[in-house]
């Protein structure tokens, strides 16, 4: 049995407060008082209170003592509403990333945004990460209260798994109230070494905890999304079952997937954000979320971690454009503006040459990727995996359909539309859809969770798709037989590139080549300083290949050695946007366009070059004034560029 006191810092006893052992929970008496009876697997007594310092509320057992007295200080928040910045795995020294690179922007959105404390889901990053994360960034030197969650990759090989985390941050899982929410903290309950914590001690302890919740809305942060019950949000407990939702469930908020992503199912949320240094897995655009909630309602954004935090003048359309190149057709510009955040105001939008609106679709969830245009009608595909297909005319909704994906809902993908068929690349399967009914008419389902976002080529009768950090897939068009899943071809973002017989995947630092079949045939790898992490379609003209890059803006290769030929050069990037690639790179995100020996790109630094591919010199570039992370779209006697500030450029 355990036993002790809960004092403030003044040394007078605080009564009501809640005082665990991992397992039990009780409240403390008017004296300050509590006793616990223990757990087998306890390794600290913990306050459950959001305090203002690092270490105030968790004691580390010692197995000759039985009393542990507390002194916290309590974080008051407002009557009614609270606040919280999320992060996520911030890795820190994995591939070079360091806290420096996000100190100044995370203390920005701090000061920004007001919010009563910050929240980080786990992934700090191994023993050495570990070590560091939390003195940099900590409740003593952040002015708010800070908190973590455990990670996969926290996950350390020492006396058992959860360890090293127990000693620098606390316990794995603890509650807190605050301002009329109740928030939990729970771990991924796997790692990268053996834990001590078998898979339902954190949810039999939250079954006691939601016991003394009191009715209130409940915010659950975890490591990663509600694995057992994604959906519904109900855990199975042995014999018994623990429904959230029942149980108050507001929010379940994760990182783990690298993804900005929110959803919402009948007044409950499903919350993922990307780091705050880089692009997402999908590449969302890095940042930190803000989430506020007030009476029981909530609210969220993003808050972008850009160089250049000034939105472009003269623009008409106030969200966001992220990887949606704009369409063209019927005299009309069809654009797509996301939003990750709530209440949502992501929507496709139809403007005049002037950039004047003539209708607007909302949208359930986010059209982040490109849109396709035929015989006078649109399809899109958004983040909650709704497939859309609207008149271009008037933007009627024509037919929509639910993609039916077992796994969590965001689609990231470039679909690609081909005869009758809209073709879409999902976390777990490839869909087919009838383009006039929305009816699907056939899936393969294919290896591994992660989204993807290159595009699939169709050559040849056969469509070839490479999923990141799976492989490359080679699909019969007609039959929708696997002909070839090659796990050599993985970590590819980019899309591929058909030429004759052969075909050109980048990966992340190689290009490789295969035939048909999708067999290599040879490949050059050591490319760390171009990195085609890009969402970029390559391009082959004149017997070369041209990739975009996210270090070295756009570069000619051989395509018989793969051997780098030329660089043709971009600026900084304004705004992190694809995966670990950081903030400040050289990247060129949409497919180049080559025309008249000229190169043409758009850049993450917010700029259009135009580069002449006779001697390689540039010859203009033009600043858009804000960063570029779709492609460029031909017009009749010109192009037009979208940035992500939604604002359409004319370029003649």
């Amino acid at each position: 049995m355990y036993y002790g006191f809960v004092f403030n810092e003044n040394g007078e006893p605080l009564s009501g407060v809640k005082v665990s052992d991992g397992r039990n929970i009780v409240l403390t008496r008017e004296d300050g008082g509590y006793e616990l009876p223990g757990w087998e697997r306890a390794n600290l007594i913990f306050v459950c209170t959001l305090t203002r310092h690092h270490s105030d509320f968790y004691r580390y057992i010692d197995k000759e003592q039985n009393r542990y007295d507390f002194y916290i200080s309590p974080y008051v928040g407002k009557r009614d509403e609270s606040s919280f910045l999320h992060i996520s795995d911030t890795e820190i020294f994995i591939d070079g990333f360091t806290y420096d690179k996000w100190e100044d922007f995370i203390k920005s959105a701090r000061d920004e945004s007001g919010a009563d404390f910050l929240i980080h889901t786990g992934d700090i990053c191994r023993r050495r990460g570990l070590e560091a994360h939390g003195r940099l960034l900590n409740s003593d030197n952040f002015s708010i209260p800070v908190r973590y969650t455990l990670g996969n990759h926290d996950y350390v090989d020492d006396k058992y798994g959860e360890y090293t985390f127990e000693r620098l941050y606390g316990p794995v899982w603890y509650s807190f109230d605050l301002s009329g929410t109740h928030y939990v903290c729970l771990p991924i309950n796997r790692g990268e070494a053996k834990g001590l914590y078998q898979k339902d001690d954190s949810f039999i302890w939250l079954e006691e905890d939601l016991k003394l919740a009191g009715g209130l809305p409940v915010v659950i942060f975890c490591h990663t999304y509600c694995e057992q019950s994604e959906k519904d949000y109900v855990i199975k407990l042995d014999s018994r079952t623990l429904d959230l939702k029942k149980e108050g469930l507001l929010a379940w908020v994760f990182g783990h997937l690298h993804v900005n992503y929110l959803r919402e199912d009948n007044g409950v949320f499903t919350i993922g954000t990307a780091r705050p240094d880089c692009g997402g897995i999908d590449s969302s655009v890095g940042g930190c979320r803000y989430v506020r909630i007030k009476n029981g309602k909530l609210q969220s954004h993003i808050i972008y971690n850009r160089k250049n935090s000034v939105r472009s003048k003269n623009k008409k359309i106030t969200e966001n454009s992220n990887f949606t190149a704009p369409i063209y057709a019927e005299g009309g510009i069809f654009t797509a503006c996301f939003d990750d955040g709530y209440p949502k105001k992501s929507r496709i939008v139809r403007t005049d040459p002037n950039s004047n609106e003539v209708w607007s679709c909302k949208t359930r969830g986010s059209v982040k990727h490109n849109m396709l245009y035929e015989e006078g009608v649109i399809y899109a595909l958004d983040t909650e995996g709704y497939l859309l297909s609207l008149t271009a005319d008037s933007g009627r909704l024509i037919n929509q359909a639910a993609i039916p994906s077992v796994l969590l809902s965001y689609f990231p993908a470039e679909i690609v539309l081909y005869g009758d068929e809209i073709i879409i690349p999902a976390n777990d399967r490839m869909y087919f859809y009838n383009k006039h009914t929305l009816e699907l008419k056939d899936e393969v389902k294919v290896a591994g969770s992660v989204s993807t976002v290159s595009k699939p080529i169709i050559h040849k009768g056969r469509i070839y798709w490479a999923k990141h950090w799976t492989g490359l897939y080679v699909i019969d068009l007609k039959t929708k037989e696997i002909i070839n899943f090659n796990k050599d071809i993985i970590d590819s973002v980019a899309s591929p590139l058909a030429v004759d017989d052969k075909i050109f995947f980048p990966t992340r630092y190689s290009i490789a080549c295969t035939d048909l079949d999708g067999n290599i045939l040879y490949q050059n790898g050591g490319y760390g300083e171009c990195a085609f992490a890009s969402i970029s379609t390559p391009v082959y003209y004149r017997d070369r290949l041209y990739f975009g890059t996210t270090f070295g803006g756009v570069v000619e290769f051989d395509p018989d050695t793969l051997t780098e030929l030329r660089r043709f050069e971009c600026g900084e990037a304004l705004i992190p946007v694809f995966s670990y690639i950081p903030l400040g790179a050289k990247a060129s995100a949409g497919s180049p366009i080559i025309e008249d020996d000229r190169l043409i790109f758009a850049s993450v630094d917010g700029c259009v070059y135009f580069y002449d591919l006779i001697n390689g010199s540039l010859i203009k570039r033009i600043d858009i004034g804000a960063p570029v992370i779709s492609g460029i779209t031909k017009t009749d006697d010109g192009f037009l560029v979208c940035d992500f500030d939604s604002k359409i450029t004319f370029i003649r």
